[in-house]
Formats: C-alpha cells, sequence, structure tokens
C-alpha cells in the first residue's frame, strides 16, 4: 500500500529585495522586504504593511500570517480576524482551520471559536465532514462536532475513497467503512483500493489474489503479480522464473 500525503509547495520570485510569493488565488500576493512580510496588490503597490514573519496567500477572503511568533488570519483589508495566538495554523476547508497550540492540534471556526480544541498529537484538514487524526501514533477520523467517528486505534489510516478506508493494525492491511464498520479484517500483507467494478487487489505472503467489498476471496492469492480489473478481466503474473502472464475473468 502507497502511503502519501499532499504537500504544498509555495514557490517564491526575487526581484532586489522584494520577494514576491507565487500565488493563484485572490488579487493579493504576499511579498518580503527587509525581512518582514506584507501583502502588495497585482500592480506592486503595498496594501497590507511589511510587517509580518511569514504570511501565505489568500483564500476565500483569508489569510494565515505569523505576528510576534504566533499565528493568525488577516482579511484584505489587513484587519485581524482571528488574533495571531496560535503556533501554527493551516487554511479553512469546509468551514474549519487546522491549529496548533501548546504542541497539540485542534479546530477553529472563521470566527475563532475553538470547535474541537487542541487535543492530538496531529490533523488533516477536514474532507466530505471528516478529519484524519492521531494520537499516541495512532490513526481514526473525527467528524465536525469532534466524534470520534474512528477511534486513533490503527498504525495507518488511508484516504477515504469510494467510502472505503484502508487500515494497518499490526503490519497488517484490510478495510474499513468511513463509519468505521470493519469490511476485512486487517490480515493481508498488502491491499490496494477497491475498483469501479468492486474488486480490490489483496497479497497474502509473497502472493496476490482478489476480494470483493463483502471481503470475499473472488480470486485466492495465489499469483507473483496481478493488476486491477478492467470491464472483468485482469493480467496476472506466475512463475516469475518464466515470467508467463494469462488473463482471466472475475
Amino acid at each position: 500500500m502507497i502511503k502519501f500525503k499532499s504537500i504544498l509547495f509555495i514557490v517564491t520570485l526575487s526581484i532586489s529585495n522584494l520577494t514576491v510569493a507565487n500565488t493563484l488565488d485572490e488579487k493579493l500576493a504576499p511579498a518580503k522586504l527587509h525581512g518582514k512580510w506584507g501583502y502588495i496588490n497585482s500592480v506592486g503597490q503595498e496594501v497590507i504593511p511589511f510587517k509580518y514573519e511569514n504570511a501565505l496567500y489568500f483564500n476565500h477572503g483569508l489569510a494565515p500570517v505569523k505576528f510576534h511568533g504566533k499565528y493568525g488570519f488577516i482579511n484584505s483589508k489587513g484587519e485581524e480576524i482571528i488574533i495571531p495566538r496560535y503556533d501554527d495554523i493551516w487554511y479553512f476547508r469546509e468551514g474549519l482551520a487546522k491549529v496548533k497550540f501548546h504542541k497539540k492540534w485542534g479546530f477553529i471556526d472563521k470566527q475563532g471559536t475553538e470547535v474541537i480544541k487542541p487535543k492530538y498529537d496531529d490533523v488533516w484538514s477536514f474532507n466530505n465532514g471528516l478529519a484524519e487524526i492521531k494520537l499516541a501514533d495512532k490513526y481514526g477520523y473525527i467528524d465536525k462536532q469532534g466524534k470520534e467517528i474512528i477511534p486513533p486505534k490503527y498504525d495507518f489510516v488511508s484516504d477515504i475513497y469510494n467510502g472505503i478506508i484502508v487500515i494497518e493494525l499490526d503490519n497488517k492491511y484490510g478495510f474499513i467503512d468511513k463509519l468505521g464498520n470493519e469490511i476485512v479484517a486487517p490480515k493481508y500483507d498488502d491491499v490496494w483500493y477497491f475498483n469501479k467494478e468492486g474488486i480490490a487487489k489483496v497479497k497474502s505472503g509473497r502472493k496476490w489474489g482478489y476480494i470483493n467489498k463483502s471481503g470475499q476471496e473472488v480470486i485466492s492469492p495465489k499469483y507473483d503479480e496481478v493488476w486491477s480489473f478492467q470491464k472483468g478481466f485482469t493480467k496476472t503474473k506466475l512463475n516469475d522464473k518464466n515470467d508467463k502472464s494469462i488473463v482471466i475473468k472475475k
């Protein structure tokens, strides 16, 4: 199972002593002058003074800024919508932004109310009403009210794909739905997401096979390598030495 999280890269352009962040959103761009950040418009005019230690681009009218070592949000007029008091923050998504306070993460709304108190070791932004959480090296999911829909008890949880989550526990993989109901117990050495036809690749020992969403092994793990199904067919490889491939129908 390939594990990854999205990473955002911000590219900056330097012109003399002025550094301008390359942004695709809103009408103001973060810019750095003499070691401080502010915001300029499309013709290079200063709109928000250069006074911040860090400044990110605007998104839906708000921008994260760092002032006196703490993070908050400002609007396009430079007004502090959320006073800088957090150790770290990230953008609003689905109405909530992740914030870090005293080494713990939680969520605030656009009024600055801590909807979910900072108590987790890490959190990810909300997506379709759920956010991934990390606590004591275990992972789960919460809803927007802070209810732990999937308690942090797994060694890994994937993004939600077609309503299903890949889980890892004690080096074994399985599947749960977005309500935490177990679809397939963690018993495989590797798995892949279910495709549109409701079939997922699974690995047991050194062999691959396929299961359906009921957890039934429609094709038991016996192949050295398998590919995804397309229109009811897939390619497999058996016996690495001879490198023979066959096509089977599910």
